[in-house]
């Protein structure tokens, strides 16, 4: 479906997927659940790259029942450890031949601090350095296809965040939950802007590109440990989502244009158009001017290539 001039755009905008391979961390709940449910209307073919298997099939078994002609396979992946993104990369390689979109939609928010077997501080592992070491891992097979992209995903956070090159992984002094999850959301902007550099200057046709949800009601707030999940917690953002939240279906909008709106250019980042742009149809919004600090972006990406040991390979 072609857009008309001043349209919204909405998923009835995403054309027909026919013989292309998705793949969508966190796919059996909140957004990455709606991508893949309405993705499945589109014909390609969806890797589920989830962290828990059950939870997966029980996501995957409820689309199948509503369409059972969609091709829809569960892969396991475990963001927070780089063994788990590893296997999965090896995986997924030995089975298919090109890799169209790859959504890096998985993610925490505001949980306690926990080191993961790594060594990283555990927003920074599951939101950024997993999917860094994905997309390194995967490069090859999204050169295969035809102009593929790769979704990254922020949020608001990403204003309050401040990445320290010295302390990425809170070695050092007071751990702040809701400042881990904003490091982690700027890291993911730094990732996707710095991709986006290295693959123009490669002359590749893949795209790097970014999108921010707005305040979108999923199970990130509750079940995801956002503050902590006693009751008056749970009351607080249920109160909270009456006025701010938007429904899952819009939330999901700004990652899928950004991935099939065809004047989509590397390096865009697209949010919400209403109220602080936590609400509405999906616009290409600048992010904050420390999040597009081409240095920054630059440290971080050669501190990221040697926390995770994957070096990308663009030439």
């Amino acid at each position: 479906m072609v857009k008309k001039k001043n349209e919204k755009w909405t998923s009835d905008c995403i054309p027909d997927l026919k013989e292309k391979t998705i793949v969508i961390t966190g796919a059996n709940s909140g957004l990455g659940f709606e991508i893949t449910k309405i993705l499945s209307t589109k014909n390609p073919h969806i890797i589920m790259a989830c962290r828990n298997f059950e939870k997966a099939e029980k996501a995957k078994a409820s689309i199948l029942k509503e369409n059972p002609e969609v091709s829809l396979e569960i892969m396991q992946i475990d963001l927070s450890k780089l063994a788990s993104v590893k296997n999965f990369s090896k995986q997924f390689s030995g089975k298919f031949d090109k890799l169209d979109i790859l959504f890096n939609n998985a993610g925490v928010m505001f949980a306690p601090k926990v080191i993961t077997e790594d060594g990283f501080e555990l927003h920074m592992a599951a939101n950024h350095f997993g999917h860094f070491a994905l997309t390194g891992l995967l490069m090859d097979k999204l050169a295969k296809a035809e102009n593929a992209r790769v979704i990254s995903i922020s949020s608001m956070g990403h204003r309050f965040g401040k990445v320290n090159l010295k302390n990425v992984n809170y070695e050092k002094g007071l751990y702040n939950r809701i400042m881990a999850y904003s490091n982690s959301k700027i890291a993911n902007l730094y990732f996707s802007y710095e991709l986006d550099r290295k693959l123009k200057e490669s002359k590749s046709s893949i795209i790097s590109v970014a999108a921010h949800p707005g305040w979108t009601r999923t199970n990130l707030q509750t079940a995801g440990g956002a503050i902590d999940n006693s009751k008056g917690s749970i009351r607080f953002w249920n109160f909270m989502n009456i006025f701010f939240s938007q429904e899952v279906d819009m939330g999901v909008l700004p990652q899928l244009r950004a991935a099939f709106d065809p004047n989509v250019k590397g390096g865009e980042y697209f949010s919400p158009e209403k109220f602080l742009h936590l609400r509405g149809y999906p616009i290409i919004k600048p992010s904050s001017r420390r999040s597009r600090n081409k240095k920054n972006a630059q440290q971080f990406w050669e501190v990221s290539e040697e926390l995770t040991g994957v070096k990308y390979k663009l030439k």
